[in-house]
C-alpha cells in the first residue's frame, strides 16, 4: 500500500542499493524538502507479517534534495512511480530473492540491489544522506531489520538510528515529568555514545530498549561534547507501541530533524 510521507521514494531507493553510496550530484533533478514524519511526526505503521512465509518491508524517504519523481522496477517489472514524501508498506513478501531498481524518469538507473527477506521478520529499507567529512555529503540505501518480540505490558520500545548527514553524535533520551506547579522535570532516562553515519559504513544505531510508556525528549550531541547540537520537541512514547527513529537529513542545510516510524510487535 502506498502512503504519503516518506517511503515511496524510499523504497526505491532504499531497497535499490542496501549499504551502497553515491554521490548526490549524480542524480540529477534536486529539491528534495524533510516530509511527512519529520519533526518527530508518526511515520508509516508496520504491521505484523500476515503468515510465517512472508516477511514485511517497509521503505522511508530521507534524502532532501531529490526532485522528479522516479520508476520502481523489481526483477526487471515496472512496480509504481512516486516522488519524495511518499511511503510503500508495508509490503508482505514472501521467502526469494528480489532485485530492486531505481531509474529517474529518462530511464536513467540510480541505483540496483538484491534483497533477501526472511519469513517472519520485519524489515525498513532507507534513502538516506550519509556524512563524509570535509566533502560534498552522500546517499546511500541502508536495510535494518526490526526488532519485532512481543512488549510487556505497560512499556514502550525506543530504537534509535544515525541515517543523517551529520558527524558521529552522542544521544540522550531524556525522560519528562509533568509538573503542574511549574516547568516540566527532565532527567537522562538512557542513552548512547558514539553513533555514526559515515558514506560507506553500515549507519549506527542504538537500542531496542523497552522501558515505561511516557514522554520523552531526544538531545543529540557531537561525540565528546557537551552542548547540543539538537533536540526534539517533548513526544509521547505510548505503552505497546514500538518506536524507530531516525536522524535524517543534514546539520549543514537547515534539514536535519527525526523520523519516527512504528513496527508492529508479534
Amino acid at each position: 500500500m502506498l502512503k504519503k510521507a516518506a517511503s515511496l521514494a524510499t523504497l526505491m531507493l532504499l531497497l535499490v542499493a542496501a549499504g551502497a553510496t553515491a554521490d548526490i550530484r549524480a542524480i540529477k533533478g534536486t529539491d528534495l524538502q524533510v516530509g511527512p514524519g519529520s519533526a518527530m511526526a508518526p511515520g508509516s505503521r508496520d504491521t505484523a507479517p500476515e503468515d510465517e512465509g512472508t516477511a514485511n518491508l517497509t521503505a522511508i524517504h530521507a534524502i532532501p534534495g531529490l526532485g522528479a519523481p522516479v520508476d520502481v522496477f523489481v526483477n526487471d517489472s515496472y512496480l509504481l512511480t512516486f516522488d519524495f514524501n511518499e511511503s510503500a508498506g508495508p509490503l508482505a513478501l514472501p521467502r526469494g530473492e528480489y532485485t530492486i531498481e531505481v531509474r529517474l524518469v529518462d530511464g536513467t538507473s540510480v541505483l540496483k540491489t538484491v534483497v533477501d527477506p526472511q519469513p517472519g521478520k520485519d524489515y525498513t529499507v532507507i534513502a538516506h544522506l550519509a556524512y563524509r567529512d570535509g566533502a560534498n555529503n552522500t546517499i546511500a540505501i541502508s536495510t535494518f531489520e526490526n526488532n519485532n518480540r512481543p512488549l510487556r505490558d505497560g512499556r514502550t520500545r525506543i530504537t534509535v538510528r544515525h541515517t543523517a548527514d551529520a558527524p558521529s553524535v552522542d544521544l540522550d533520551l531524556q525522560r519528562v515529568l509533568e509538573n503542574e506547579s511549574g516547568p516540566a522535570a527532565r532527567y537522562m532516562n538512557i542513552g548512547g555514545q558514539g553513533l555514526s553515519n559515515q558514506a560507506g559504513m553500515m549507519p549506527g544505531s542504538f537500542g531496542s530498549v523497552d522501558l515505561w510508556g511516557g514522554k520523552f525528549i531526544a538531545v543529540l550531541y557531537p561525540e565528546g561534547s557537551t552542548t547540543p547540537a539538537f533536540e526534539s520537541p517533548a513526544v509521547p512514547f505510548k505503552p505497546g507501541v514500538n518506536y524507530v527513529v531516525y536522524a535524517i537529513g543534514s546539520l549543514f542545510d537547515g534539514s536535519f530533524t527525526l523520523f519516527v516510524q512504528t513496527v508492529d510487535t508479534m
